[in-house]
């Protein structure tokens, strides 16, 4: 059936999910650039309810975790929350072939986004949108801003959770679909790939042939002046004791090592670090860490989750330094089959180290 309810073009449409129940009866929703979210009878296919609210088109429109709930992305920026009710104290009901009366109100009128709204998604954890500037923000249900991705290079256009909610894909204008770990709030996967750019995967008899880091080593906290001495560091899981050499001070030191790190598999990469005191942790140019602070020893989580490719070797970038009392760095990853684990030095190269 043709259903021509919207006045110009009909934007979007949703069905709740099966299983939730449903007191105001089977619905669904559309949305259009008539500016107007309309509710429907899904058995009788007629429009039961319509909300004028939005002011602006209609793009997006989404089922909510709870029944009688739909989420809608306008054109205006905004995220809203309506929600819907059967009237139950009629004193005639409606005659056969007629719809029940519903009746409806909007509980939730969000702001955040610059521009308009392309996408929304939902579960009982959260409310996920994408929009015109390229952002994927998501809040909780009293309308508060949890976090925000801002990857994408250009629109929002498509969001969608996976069943489990532990999963968000959202697919931009920039030709990309990314992958968001929803518990860890991080980007874990892009596609298409494409190798970044300082890369290069090494033929196979070229690979688990690492040897260590580039050190460079200052006199004071802060990576300045003239460094005091350089060598090839192949330990990143350590605690340091006493000077890193004879003349150089116990505490109040820092050095930055320099390099290539190489995967051994395909697949997502996460990076773990801990130390007393401080350290920054860069791969291939994109900063993962930054602890900059003088602390006993703390580890920080993944900031997001890179995809390598099996031979691929990227820069690595390491600062730290050393204010007083304890010493101690860690560099871990995991990744595909493997553990969290230290960074063993056969899948880091020096400075300088050539790929072909």
């Amino acid at each position: 059936a043709s259903l021509t309810e919207h006045v110009g073009r009909c934007l979007a449409v949703a069905v709740p999910n099966p299983g939730v129940e449903a007191p105001a009866g089977a619905l669904f929703a559309t949305g259009g650039a008539d500016k107007m979210l309309k509710i429907w009878d899904a058995e009788l296919r007629r429009v039961v309810v319509n909300f004028d609210q939005c002011g602006s088109p209609v793009w997006a429109v989404a089922p909510s975790p709870f029944p009688g709930q739909f989420v809608v992305g306008a054109g205006d920026g905004s995220v809203r929350v309506f929600q819907v009710n059967l009237v139950t104290d009629q004193k005639n009901p409606n005659p056969p072939g007629e719809p029940q009366p519903r009746t409806g109100n909007q509980i939730r009128d969000i702001r955040g986004h610059e521009g308009p709204v392309y996408a929304v998604a939902a579960d009982a954890k959260a409310i996920y949108s994408g929009g015109e500037d390229g952002k994927v923000i998501v809040w909780n249900w009293g309308g508060g801003k949890v976090r925000e991705w801002t990857d994408a290079k250009s629109d929002i256009w498509s969001l969608t959770l996976s069943p489990d909610g532990k999963w968000l894909a959202a697919a931009s204008r920039d030709g990309k679909a990314r992958v968001y770990s929803t518990d860890r709030g991080i980007l874990f996967w892009e596609l298409p790939f494409v190798p970044p750019a300082g890369s290069v995967i090494v033929p196979f008899e070229q690979r688990r042939k690492g040897v260590g880091l580039t050190g460079t080593y200052f006199p004071n906290k802060t990576l300045a002046g003239d460094p005091f001495f350089t060598r090839l560091d192949s330990n990143f899981d350590t605690t340091f004791s006493g000077s890193p050499t004879e003349g150089m001070e116990p505490n109040n030191w820092s050095v930055r090592w320099e390099g290539f790190i190489e995967a051994p598999v395909t697949g997502p990469y996460s990076f773990v670090t801990k130390s007393d005191d401080g350290i920054r942790l860069w791969i291939n140019g994109l900063p993962l860490v930054d602890a900059w602070v003088d602390r006993g020893a703390t580890e920080d989580p993944p900031a997001r989750v890179m995809y390598l490719k099996e031979g691929q070797r990227v820069p690595i970038k390491i600062e730290y330094y050393q204010g007083t009392g304890g010493a101690e760095l860690h560099l871990s990853w995991f990744y595909p089959g493997q553990v969290k684990q230290p960074v063993p030095s056969l899948f880091l190269y020096p400075k300088g180290t050539k790929s072909k």
